[in-house]
């Protein structure tokens, strides 16, 4: 990493705002990655491509297996094989989301959550993803008229509660997971997060040119969650 100070930044212009100036100072301070972060990556790759042979081999079980037998798969998006195959040649992640509508969870949620801890204890990233920004606009999924809208106050006590308690959840899998077990590695990788995160910055035209374009309204309206509740209504 090179240091650059502010006179050797003012040295090539003799005229500069304070906020162009800082913007240069940041452009200018690259993180690098140290060595040691480095070498547990490559073990890392290398460990999980010993883990991808034993389970061809069949001396250890593919997790999706294991989905499959516990009856946590019921849909799939794609082709059964190639998921299958993909948790077994990559350490792919995978996300459960959950909408702060209630200041709390419910039995409901322990269904997706359970097979995200499985993944988490055989290395896999997973994240559990608070809909901050999702339940500003409410998802009427199933239903026949949409969420009552929360208040700001509401909305941020659910979600501060509903971040607690995922907490409190994750130090029991890690409690768990030892117990039965499975030793921690460094490339286990969890996190909470909220959508709020992007989507409170991110323009409404940024997202129509990203997806706009790929998006018919056609099959949206003939999907059973935007016919049944369009029929009710004009009958």
């Amino acid at each position: 990493m090179t240091a650059v100070s502010w006179p050797a930044l003012l040295a090539g212009r003799r005229q500069i705002c304070e906020r162009c100036l800082r913007v240069q100072s940041r452009a200018l301070q690259v993180r690098g990655i140290h060595l040691s972060v480095l070498e547990k990556r490559r073990k890392a790759a290398e460990a999980w491509e010993e883990y991808a042979r034993e389970i061809e081999a069949g001396h250890k079980r593919n997790l999706w297996d294991v989905f499959e037998e516990r009856g946590y798969v019921k849909d799939v998006a794609g082709q059964r094989d190639v998921v299958r195959e993909l948790m077994r040649r990559h350490r792919i992640g995978a996300y459960v989301g959950i909408d702060p509508t209630a200041p709390s969870l419910h039995v409901g949620h322990l269904l997706p959550l359970m097979p995200l801890f499985w993944m988490y204890m055989h290395g896999y990233g997973a994240t559990t993803l608070i809909g901050g920004a999702t339940a500003k606009i409410g998802d009427p999924t199933g239903r026949l008229k949409s969420r009552e809208r929360m208040d700001r106050a509401t909305m941020t006590m659910n979600m501060t509660k509903v971040h607690y308690q995922l907490k409190k959840i994750w130090t029991n899998v890690e409690a768990q997971a030892a117990r039965y077990g499975y030793r921690k590695e460094w490339a286990w990788r969890r996190a909470i997060t909220n959508n709020n995160t992007w989507w409170n910055s991110l323009p409404m035209l940024e997202v129509l040119r990203r997806v706009g374009t790929s998006i018919r309204i056609g099959p949206m309206l003939s999907r059973d969650t935007s016919a049944a509740p369009t029929s009710t209504a004009t009958s």
